[in-house]
């Protein structure tokens, strides 16, 4: 839950200091998402290297992150082709936040666990 806080504080503060390439909602949520869940896999990193995280929570963060990337592949394509406001950039980014939900969801819950210790499914 630490890292999930702290991406998410992390990408409002990029947000404020730095501002956002686009002025269009939906870009900016795009953009959000993509520094919210690249500082969550930059945070379970540290944490996964400071506990010596076990090699099946590795996999685990692995297969949801490879899950988050090829949406938010589809995500870019759906925003790029779509006319503003067209309901294809509103599925993208549903998409895009389920994954990267998903994504937190599952880093926070390997930090819960002991260090060493394999998060069981």
């Amino acid at each position: 839950m630490a890292i999930a806080l702290l991406a998410f504080s992390l990408a409002a503060v990029m947000d404020i200091t730095t501002g956002c390439q686009t002025s269009d909602p939906v870009g900016r949520s795009l953009a959000t998402t993509a520094t919210t869940a690249d500082a969550a896999l930059d945070g379970w990193l540290n944490y996964a290297a400071i506990t010596k995280a076990p090699e099946s929570d590795h996999a685990k963060v692995k297969a949801a992150w490879e899950k988050y990337q090829a949406a938010l592949r589809i995500a870019r394509l759906a925003y790029t082709a779509a006319v503003p406001g067209q309901s294809a950039s509103d599925v993208a980014i549903a998409i895009l936040e389920a994954t990267r939900m998903d994504l937190l969801n599952l880093i926070a819950s390997l930090e819960k666990q002991p260090a060493g210790k394999p998060l069981t499914n």
